[in-house]
């Protein structure tokens, strides 16, 4: 493969692009920078070019550039690790399958007859076959600090359930939505609220991604799971507490 070293940027001659992503619903714009950033990624999938370089390549002013990157970060094909005074840093995410399968290479076009593994023949059961016979020693002496463990557990876990209820009640009543969740972003909204989230900080990260010009006019990307993301939940939930300091007035112009 050649490299080609532009503006301490090393390139390749060719990138590869996931059919996944090519036969999505992003624009081709999106997708034509999706493939300039594949240009500049390594073996760990990260690539560093700077705006211009960008820009350079896609031929685009840096306001329209900046709303295809958008458009791909909503759609969680890469991730735009923000440094202040440095340079972005972009991660290209595999893409996932409708099923939930995480394609860890493009997929191929050639010689492809079918996408479901070949079923091991002959095995009839896919759980263990039961040690017949075995009883289990009961542990002597812990009968009253299992009930009492397990009770504990069953309170915690009946408390994150009535915290994600409300979360998705609050997403629904700021968004205008109908969404019911999913195990997806429960599983993420539980990770939130373990490192210390709250309800209050949802709130405002909901309200600021709602309030962005890009999502605004592309709803669909404002979903529950897309809020509760680690680097998403962080996203908004900074530019939430920055627009409640100044009231979400908007800018006025003269003022």
């Amino acid at each position: 493969m050649t490299k080609i070293r532009k503006n301490n940027q090393t390139s390749s001659t060719f990138g590869i692009v996931y059919s996944a992503i090519l036969c999505s619903e992003l624009s081709i714009s999106a997708k034509g920078v999706y493939a300039i950033l594949t240009k500049y990624a390594d073996k760990s999938r990260y690539c560093y070019p700077s705006l211009s370089l960008i820009q350079e390549n896609a031929k685009v002013d840096i306001k329209t550039l900046h709303k295809y990157i958008r458009e791909l970060e909503a759609a969680n094909v890469i991730e735009v690790i923000r440094k202040k005074g440095q340079v972005n840093h972009y991660r290209l995410i595999e893409p996932v399958l409708p099923d939930g399968t995480v394609l860890e290479k493009p997929i191929p076009n050639i010689g492809t007859t079918s996408e479901k593994p070949i079923p091991n023949i002959g095995t009839t059961s896919e759980k263990p076959i039961p040690n017949i016979g075995t009883t289990p020693v009961p542990n002597i002496g812990t009968t009253t600090s299992t009930k009492k463990r397990y009770t504990n557990n069953t309170s915690i876990n009946n408390t994150i359930e009535q915290e994600y209820e409300s979360f998705i009640q609050l997403f629904n009543r700021i968004t205008g939505r109908k969404y019911k969740g999913t195990d997806k972003d429960k599983g993420q909204f539980n990770a939130r609220i373990k490192a210390g989230a709250t309800l209050a900080d949802f709130e405002l990260a909901i309200k600021a991604a709602k309030a962005d010009d890009y999502l605004s006019e592309h709803m669909k990307y404002l979903t529950p799971e897309y809020i509760t993301r680690p680097g998403k939940f962080d996203q908004w939930l900074q530019e939430g507490k920055f627009k409640k300091e100044v009231k979400f007035e908007p800018h006025k112009q003269g003022s």
